[in-house]
């Protein structure tokens, strides 16, 4: 009887031990088995600070800075072109010839015309110098050596006129030799060797183009001019840089400068011309060609510069999905100007880490995992236009998190 009694107390503390041990376990066992929070893979960026550019895109048509129409001034066979089509020709280069037969044999008979004249003139002022020296003696009335006078004077206005026609007949001769007035490209010949021009003709013989440097002509809003009319008042116009893009915006083709804006304003389109010069010494520009253009008329100093997939539009506001500690937070930001794939802004400190890509995918305190860290942003010389970021859902309905706005 005593050693039962003994064995119930002992059963009982083993009990006890043995389901002690069995919740223990099992809440042990129950706490590891809670999974850890999930990450959010992202692309991130830095913010930095850089100088921004401020430009214009609009299209231009390029044109040549100066381009002519060969054309004969006198009547005659085209008896040679000294030029092929496409070929460049310089300044004075003899580019055709016209027949001068006609005019030279002209010309001959003109001179012989002169000789002529001086003949008579030179013995017109010998008896003039006789009639004086009688009219001095008394030997002749003055009525006959002011005829004399007055003959001596038509003889040598006669001169002079056929000294004139004479000039007017080489003139002729130089134009059978036609000189390119320009240096440039030959156009398409209109006309061939062995056809008879004239100087009235409408056609031409053909066009010179000047090609290099070339221009390209743009329609800028007007509310542009508060920003040009300074330039042009300091000659500080060609300062302005200018770049010429494809018809697509992808190819890079040329980088000039502005160098003219036009005298008015158009007023059916409220646009203004403006002229840019371009290089083209490998010719990636052609008269006549459709281009877009980007032209940078300033830029912001020291702005805080992020990518603009970074910003995410909400109802109210424009915030950023920023990176500290590993967890994201929404961050309101105010932007300052947008130049292709960046955005200046103001809200952001220069060296913060914001979300470029994977957004959509984030809430408020997110513990994120980097795919692809960035460098901070720079300023592209040359990149097309973005496609800009779609609103961020889940971010709509989380108030943002508002950080002090730096100043540019």
């Amino acid at each position: 009887m005593a050693t039962s009694k003994l064995f119930i107390p002992a059963f009982i503390a083993l009990a006890a031990v043995a389901a002690g041990a069995y919740f223990g376990f099992k809440s042990s066992s129950s706490s590891d088995s809670t999974p850890p929070a999930p990450t959010v893979p992202v692309t991130t960026a830095y913010a930095r600070q850089d100088n921004m550019p401020v430009r214009v895109r609009s299209i231009g048509s390029v044109v040549s800075l100066h381009s002519v129409e060969v054309r004969t001034q006198v009547d005659g066979i085209l008896i040679a072109q000294d030029v092929k089509e496409g070929q460049t020709v310089k300044q004075g280069d003899l580019v055709a010839r016209i027949d001068d037969r006609s005019i030279r044999a002209v010309l001959v008979q003109q001179r012989a015309e002169l000789a002529n004249r001086q003949a008579q003139l030179d013995v017109a002022l010998l008896d003039l110098k006789r009639y004086e020296e009688l009219q001095a003696q008394k030997a002749i009335s003055g009525q006959i050596l002011d005829q004399q006078k007055a003959l001596v004077q038509q003889l040598r206005q006669a001169l002079q006129t056929q000294k004139a026609v004479i000039d007017e007949q080489e003139v002729m001769l130089s134009y059978t030799r036609i000189q390119s007035p320009i240096t440039g490209m030959v156009g398409i010949l209109n006309t061939h060797q062995g056809n008879y021009v004239r100087a009235g003709d409408t056609q031409s013989l053909f066009s010179i183009v000047q090609i290099d440097p070339i221009g390209v002509e743009i329609a800028l809003p007007q509310n542009l001019l508060s920003q040009l009319l300074p330039l042009t008042r300091t000659n500080s116009l060609t300062s302005i840089p200018v770049t010429a893009y494809d018809s697509t915006g992808q190819q890079l083709l040329a980088q000039g400068h502005l160098s003219l804006i036009d005298n008015r304003v158009a007023t059916a389109t409220g646009t203004i011309r403006v002229r840019a010069e371009f290089e083209n010494g490998n010719r990636a520009l052609w008269p006549g060609q459709t281009v877009l253009t980007s032209i940078q008329l300033r830029q912001i100093e020291n702005a805080i510069v992020i990518p603009q997939t970074a910003i995410r539009q909400g109802n109210r506001y424009t915030y950023v999905w920023q990176i500290r500690d590993d967890h994201a937070a929404p961050v309101t930001v105010e932007v300052v100007h947008t130049d292709e794939n960046l955005v200046a802004v103001t809200g952001l400190e220069v060296g913060a880490e914001v979300v470029t890509d994977g957004a959509s995918r984030l809430q408020e305190g997110a513990l994120v995992r980097r795919t692809n860290a960035e460098e901070p942003a720079v300023v592209p010389d040359n990149e097309p236009p973005p496609v800009s970021a779609d609103p961020d859902p889940v971010a709509e309905s989380l108030p943002p998190v508002q950080a002090e706005p730096d100043r540019l």
